[in-house]
């Protein structure tokens, strides 16, 4: 399993509709070759970070790529594609927001998949994964894989049962914190 990062996904992306930003004309000094552009509405060609829908844009642009490249898919879960190769290879990705982990049948596949990616997407490649989505991923030798979420347990505990709580920690699971404890 291996693992890509989108460099500025969001930028990627071609907005869907029509969305104006008008950049802050005192801004306008800093770059003085673009100074006619500050203080006046401009059409966004390109999503940005910090706008609503450029998430949705993101997603449709690089999943609707998958589609058009052949890749199929799930109906269970979005983020999940799958292609077959004629020779019954295949290649198999999972996406979130800006993250990509992806596996195929063969190393051929694999370096096929990064290529085309890398020739419409700016895509970093990280090799074998590690993290994605705060899961540790444990690749063995014998090429079973283990999953955890230790560090993200561990920030939950911090948060929800700092180690200076007032009653400490409830002996039972159904052991209600309490009142004036919740927030």
């Amino acid at each position: 399993m291996k693992q890509g990062d989108f460099v500025g996904a969001y930028l990627q992306a071609k907005v869907r509709g029509r969305f104006f930003v008008q950049l802050d004309k005192r801004y306008a000094q800093y770059f003085p070759d673009l100074a006619d552009w500050f203080g006046r509405p401009l059409l966004l060609d390109k999503g940005i970070y910090g706008l609503t829908y450029s998430g949705k844009f993101w997603n449709e642009e690089f999943s609707e790529w998958l589609i058009d490249q052949g890749f199929v898919q799930s109906t269970a879960d979005t983020t999940y594609f799958i292609k077959y190769h004629k020779d019954g290879s295949w290649v198999r990705l999972i996406f979130y927001v800006d993250d990509c982990l992806y596996f195929g049948s063969t190393d051929a596949v694999e370096k096929e998949f990064e290529k085309s990616v890398a020739n419409r997407f700016n895509i970093d490649y990280n090799g074998q994964a590690t993290w994605f989505l705060q899961m540790r991923i444990h690749q063995y030798e014998d090429f079973s894989t283990s999953i955890d979420q230790t560090r993200y347990t561990k920030v939950l505990l911090r948060k929800y049962c700092p180690s200076d709580a007032p009653f400490g920690t409830p002996k039972y699971r159904n052991t209600p914190a309490p009142p004036k404890y919740m927030v």
